[in-house]
């Protein structure tokens, strides 16, 4: 039997689906090649010129295929997420589902099934979304297997991973271990792989960041040449790359973080005038080191962000960088981009203007720190004595942009952060509530004002740029925030059907230090819309 022999079955009857057993008798297959015929039904359901739906076989329409992510139930079935907002994840039964795992990209052909939800066949696998497994090695019988790590012992038979003898190293029972895939389900046989790594004992708490980072695949270690590249950038700044830079190495320049950090991307200096204050902020100029297109760039790109974990860092850029030349460390010379912002007695920016520069950090001051000498802690003010007379009009220009955001019905939202203690071996000792205090606002505060002045020049100069955007809430949102707030004995009041921001401000202003105060800022910051990354700038609801 040939392959256009039963395409051309098919395209004859177009909208109509046959079993296996209608296939044998129509196209008269003799019993003796029954086997090699299903497996001639299987290249082409593989190829796309056939597809499987209800344990039938059709022809596939166009306007039915769907791309998307798997994501695997315990019980054998599966989704298919498109990832287009709105859109219905895709049900596949347990059988189309039986050669997936969670992660792969899919090709899928959709029908209406029951209760009219989509069920999907699968057209085609694009793309696997594991290449190995952490997991605790163990042996059942005369069998070795890695529980992929977390998966509950319920689940653990339908998701184990076998290990042939040849492939289990020094593997011993009990281990957490890494293993690449070497072959994957196909509906009879589970998936394989080969240990590659043992990580240690399964419940030692030092290999918790480990199981983390192996498990997703983070980039835990740069590439060969991107640290080749990296090697080449000097840690100290020639006289000649200061050309074309304004020098601000003599402002008092400070850097404010908490006790742990380790690079320092920003620092702030604030000096007042007769008519009022002049706020310096600073970034490191990182532009200057990471070329466009470079090695460096695109593996910045491709990582898009530094990982924090409670015992280390995995830097988006490497550390010559991200800690040395890029890190605002104080009496050392810096590149940087400035915002320069001049505001009258009341706080009101005047001015503004953006350039390259220079500077040379005076101190590295903790928030912890900076809060003390607010409070007038003599000790710490006669160790930063001389930066102390700068402090003041820092402070003086922070109330001043605090007050005037207030003004204007900024949301402050009163939730505490968690921070992890870890003790010597790695475990967790406690978790606390992560301090917020006035140190805390005053950089929120100068960096919000840094990025309000960089939106206004990026839309004045008709520059494409990128904005942090934030929506309105929904109408329906809000009501339902409403209702919540009337059982709680909390009128909101919408002027013209509209909520305002300064409306949800006066809500969290009069439930400060109420046994509900939790309850309405946690059910508030739900109802909002999330902050994100847009061309266009469509305003800052939250601000």
């Amino acid at each position: 039997m040939k392959e256009e022999s039963i395409v051309r079955l098919f395209r004859a009857h177009p909208n109509r689906s046959y079993s296996f057993g209608d296939l044998l008798h129509i196209l008269k297959i003799d019993k003796s090649a029954h086997r090699q015929f299903q497996k001639l039904l299987r290249k082409l359901v593989s190829d796309g010129a056939i597809s499987t739906y209800r344990h039938k076989y059709c022809l596939p329409r166009e306007g039915d295929k769907l791309e998307g992510v798997v994501s695997k139930h315990r019980k054998g079935f599966a989704f298919v997420s498109s990832g287009v907002p709105g859109e219905e994840d895709v049900f596949l039964n347990q059988r189309e589902a039986r050669a997936l795992m969670d992660g792969d990209r899919v090709l899928i052909i959709t029908r209406e099934g029951r209760r009219g939800k989509r069920e999907g066949s699968v057209f085609r696998i694009l793309e696997r979304g594991k290449k190995r497994i952490v997991g605790t090695f163990g042996r059942f019988e005369k069998h070795y297997f890695v529980i992929p790590y977390g998966v509950p012992e319920y689940e653990a038979s339908s998701s184990k991973m076998y290990i042939s003898p040849n492939n289990i190293g020094a593997a011993k029972e009990g281990e957490v271990v890494v293993a690449d895939i070497v072959r994957y389900p196909d509906g009879k046989h589970n998936v394989e792989g080969k240990v590659v790594r043992i990580l240690g004992v399964d419940g030692d708490p030092k290999i918790d960041t480990d199981i983390i980072i192996s498990k997703y695949d983070l980039p835990a270690i740069f590439p060969k040449n991107v640290r080749e590249e990296a090697s080449r950038i000097s840690t100290k700044i020639d006289d000649s790359e200061l050309n074309g830079r304004k020098d601000l190495r003599s402002l008092p320049f400070v850097t404010i973080d908490g006790e742990s950090a380790k690079d320092f991307d920003d620092a702030v200096c604030v000096v007042k005038e007769k008519n009022g204050y002049r706020l310096w902020v600073s970034i490191a100029d990182v532009s200057y080191y990471v070329k466009d297109g470079s090695v460096l760039d695109k593996e910045a790109l491709s990582r898009g962000n530094s990982i924090y974990f409670p015992d280390r860092v995995i830097p988006m850029l490497p550390e010559v960088l991200s800690n040395e030349i890029c890190s605002l460390k104080s009496s050392v010379d810096r590149l940087t981009f400035t915002v320069e912002m001049a505001f009258d007695k009341n706080g009101r920016r005047l001015t503004s203007e953006i350039y390259e520069s220079a500077i040379k950090s005076w101190h590295r001051l903790t928030y912890t720190e900076v809060w003390k000498m607010m409070g007038g802690d003599e000790e710490v003010i006669s160790r930063y004595k001389k930066y102390y007379p700068n402090l003041g009009p820092a402070i003086e220009l922070f109330r001043l942009l605090k007050s005037s955001k207030a003004a204007r019905g900024s949301l402050d939202f009163d939730l505490p952060e968690s921070q992890i203690i870890l003790d010597a071996t790695g475990k967790i000792e406690q978790i606390v509530k992560s301090p917020r205090n006035d140190a805390h606002m005053l950089i929120e505060e100068f960096m919000i004002a840094a990025n309000e002045a960089v939106a206004e020049f990026i839309e004045g100069s008709k520059t494409p740029g990128i904005f942090r955007v934030h929506e309105p809430p929904d109408d329906e949102t809000i009501n339902i925030f409403r209702g919540l707030l009337h059982n709680l004995g909390f009128q909101l009041h919408l002027g013209r059907g509209k909520v305002r921001p300064i409306e949800l401000a006066s809500i969290i202003k009069k439930a400060e230090g109420k046994p509900e105060a939790r309850l309405i800022n946690t059910v508030l910051l739900r109802s909002l819309k999330q902050a994100q990354y847009s061309r266009e700038n469509v305003g800052h609801f939250g601000l």
